[in-house]
């Protein structure tokens, strides 16, 4: 989950701030300092897929949502055809040992992008932002 210290959850009283996990998290001590710092927590069934909190996002009248996450929550969207585009930040070094791959199961990010992308780079200091026209047959 999320960390308390996080600018989502510190500026939570100034911008509406929505977390949607699962059941697992629900009613621990980290979710209730989150939520006492107005957070809206949302929680869904253990087995709840991409699809499903997006779903719930529309119904509240969220039809543009950015979503920052690891590996799980990058595949995830990717494969649920539902995002048109991607920022992508690449760093010039691997930080620590054992690092994971971006994307999982030996993922292609190729096999998400257009045929012909559009590709915008924005250099952030040693990083570079990478900004990439999706396959987005779900969009609309």
């Amino acid at each position: 989950m999320t960390p308390i210290t996080a600018a989502l959850v510190m500026t939570a009283t100034q911008f509406p701030s929505l977390i949607i996990t699962h059941n697992t998290h629900k009613y621990t001590e980290k979710a209730n300092a989150i939520a006492a710092l107005g957070v809206q927590l949302v929680y869904l069934g253990e087995g709840f897929t991409f699809q499903d909190a997006m779903r719930l996002l529309a119904e509240r009248g969220n039809h543009r949502v950015l979503i920052e996450g690891g590996q799980r929550l990058t595949t995830a969207a990717l494969n649920s055809g539902a995002a048109s585009q991607l920022y992508w930040f690449k760093a010039p070094l691997v930080m620590g040992e054992g690092g994971m791959a971006a994307l999982r199961d030996n993922a292609s990010l190729a096999a998400y992008v257009n045929a012909s992308p559009y590709v915008k780079t924005l250099p952030l200091g040693g990083d570079m932002l990478y900004n990439v026209a999706l396959k987005n047959d779900n969009v609309h």
